[in-house]
């Protein structure tokens, strides 16, 4: 609903007339819908007879519905050639969905080009969360305006935390910085919410910070996990006789919160994200340890005589 609100004020159009969402509208000629909706319609409709456009976006995020979908829209795009099928994704395999529908043609499309400096930390970061803030708040006292800032973070938890730990910190400053709004967004979060980060900053105000969630198909399951061990190789731990694990480096008896699903497992090696003193000190929610921290890690540091399976935990 907040895309097709978004898509109407820039056409300057009135939502549910020529630009609309799931819901029917007389005027309706542009419909925006979730893959689940269209598979709803389908129902109904199986030619979709009345539609001579479906796009169909973000391809790359596979997902049963998705995959189902393709596999209907492909057998009417053959039986209905007035229908122009779309299939549009900034990261998918062009070839191999061409392949799929028949040797569809392929178009490609240059995005909007800004000038981006990239910017590396001198060293793998241990609390990437609290290095996010940090930076967040550097730019916000150092760069000139007008500017936004948007945040990518792994998921609702980690956004809502970031949000609150930019809260504390701006009141912490109290007057010595300027004001600053910060928008969160995520999928769970009601429309009217979301739609409050397409607002212009109020004058006097110098930025807004938006919070968003970075997703991964599961082909890329490897590289989110290098990415977690990546920021949390301090937090490292492995399994003693007694149950307990202990911190590979300035050893330290922690344990497993009983809460967590892995309470029950015990694997072997954790990564965690932190720890929480209670009457023990429990982790709440490698082999990549050497190669993604050699100057914190030795061999020596992680080697237990056994393959190393890694279970991570946030």
């Amino acid at each position: 609903m907040s895309v097709a609100a978004r898509v109407a004020q820039e056409m300057g159009v009135k939502l549910g007339h020529e630009v609309g969402y799931s819901i029917r509208f007389d005027k309706t000629v542009v419909k925006y819908m979730t893959d689940g909706m269209l598979l709803r319609e389908l129902l109904g409709e199986p030619d979709l007879a009345s539609y001579s456009v479906v796009i169909v976006d973000e391809a790359h995020e596979r997902a049963l519905s998705t995959d189902i979908l393709f596999g209907l829209v492909k057998d009417i795009a053959r039986f209905r050639p007035d229908l122009k099928l779309l299939i549009s994704s900034a990261t998918m395999d062009a070839e191999k969905f061409s392949d799929y529908f028949d040797t569809a043609p392929i178009f490609s499309f240059p995005g909007r080009r800004y000038p981006v400096e990239i910017n590396y930390t001198s060293a793998p970061e241990a609390d990437y969360m609290d290095a996010a803030i940090v930076t967040v708040l550097t730019i916000h006292v150092r760069e000139p305006p007008p500017r936004d800032i948007l945040v990518f973070l792994t998921g609702q938890e980690e956004i809502e935390t970031a949000e609150e730990m930019l809260k504390q910190r701006i009141r912490g400053f109290g007057t010595k910085i300027r004001e600053l709004i910060i928008c969160p967004i995520y999928a769970n979060l009601p429309s009217e919410l979301q739609a409050n980060i397409f607002e212009p900053t109020p004058q006097g105000l110098v930025e807004r910070v938006e919070i968003e969630i970075s997703s991964s198909n599961m082909n890329e399951l490897d590289s989110v996990r290098k990415s977690i061990v990546a920021g949390f190789f301090p937090h490292t731990a492995r399994l003693q006789k007694n149950g307990s694990y202990r911190t590979v480096k300035h050893p330290q008896t922690v344990h497993i919160h009983p809460n967590s699903g892995l309470s029950q497992v015990l694997p072997r090696w954790v990564v965690y994200h932190e720890l929480v003193l209670t009457s023990k000190e429990y982790m709440r929610q490698p082999e990549w340890l050497i190669e993604l921290a050699p100057h914190y890690y030795q061999l020596k540091d992680v080697e237990d005589g056994k393959k190393p399976f890694f279970y991570i935990s946030l």
